[in-house]
């Protein structure tokens, strides 16, 4: 589970503009003018750190009672840069973006998996479709994809190694979807413009599909 630091924020999303921080009473609210930060009680949990103009802004960790919480940076009321986390799943926002994994999941050995769509995919990449087993000097010495914005390198690929798909965008949650994203899963999980059986392996990526649930992928 990545854990959020000034130095974790620096090497992945660029600040904030500089603002002047609220100093004023709201209701639910505490202001603690030594530090500068607000200690805000919600009827959906807790929130500490700084406001502008009465939202979320700056440095800050909301807390929701459902055990789900986020620290880091807000901007204009929205999430920027942080990690946000609940059980072993969890987002981090870079510049305003989620990424989603799972703690404990080694995604480079799953995104492997998962882009390859087959070995039969592979081997008619590599073989030319003609029945045709190049030789090993005519393999390539490495191959690169992009797995959920991270490249990962294989080298002295066997057959089946390199994926054939370059990229896998994992669904989203359906809280972060617009509304108009549908199916919207709450069995099985989301897979391209459908949902399939959690126990299924889903080779296709983001579509129109979100799910209501939290799951592992792909």
């Amino acid at each position: 589970m990545p854990e959020y630091s000034s130095n974790w924020a620096s090497s992945n999303c660029t600040s904030i503009a500089y603002f002047i921080p609220d100093n004023k009473e709201y209701q639910g609210c505490t202001y603690y003018s030594n530090t500068g930060n607000y200690a805000c009680n919600y009827s959906n949990g807790y929130y500490y750190g700084q406001l502008k103009n009465g939202d979320f802004h700056g440095n800050g960790k909301m807390t929701w009672k459902d055990g789900q919480s986020y620290e880091g940076t807000w901007k204009d009321g929205k999430r920027w840069c942080g990690v946000e986390s609940k059980g072993n799943t969890f987002w981090e926002y870079k510049n305003g973006t989620p990424y989603q994994g799972e703690a404990g999941v080694d995604w480079g050995t799953v995104g492997a998996l998962a882009l390859i769509a087959g070995a039969a995919y592979a081997l008619s990449e590599y073989e030319g479709g003609d029945g045709y087993s190049p030789s090993t000097s005519s393999r390539p010495s490495r191959c690169t994809f992009t797995h959920n914005y991270k490249e990962y390198t294989i080298k002295n690929p066997n057959y089946g190694d390199c994926p054939v798909f370059h990229y896998y965008e994992e669904p989203l949650m359906c809280y972060l979807a617009s509304s108009n994203s549908k199916p919207r899963c709450n069995r099985g999980k989301a897979c391209g413009d459908t949902c399939i059986e959690i126990g299924d392996t889903c080779h296709v990526g983001r579509g129109s599909a979100c799910n209501e649930n939290r799951r592992s992928y792909p």
